[in-house]
């Protein structure tokens, strides 16, 4: 979740730094990031996600943004689109 004033908590910003080691290490081709605004705060979490990934180096392109997700079943769900079968 994110922070009643809409900003990223220091558990977001620890995975997507691990998310950047493991895109660099080419484990991982895409980044998935999920959530929408179920605090209300005024953004989702998808968008603050990518936003926090691209500041710590991952590129756009590697990034899909799912902003619909209000609960973490929803988030599974959601991204089940992006997920090869």
């Amino acid at each position: 979740s994110l922070r009643p004033d809409g900003t990223a908590a220091k558990v977001l910003i620890d995975r997507a730094r691990l998310a950047k080691d493991l895109v660099d290490s080419g484990t991982v081709a895409k980044v998935i990031v999920s959530g929408g605004d179920p605090e209300g705060v005024g953004r989702t979490e998808a968008s603050m996600l990518a936003q926090v990934l691209t500041m710590e180096g991952i590129s756009p392109e590697h990034i899909i943004q799912e902003p619909q997700a209000m609960t973490t079943a929803e988030n599974i769900w959601f991204s089940l689109r992006w997920v090869p079968r």
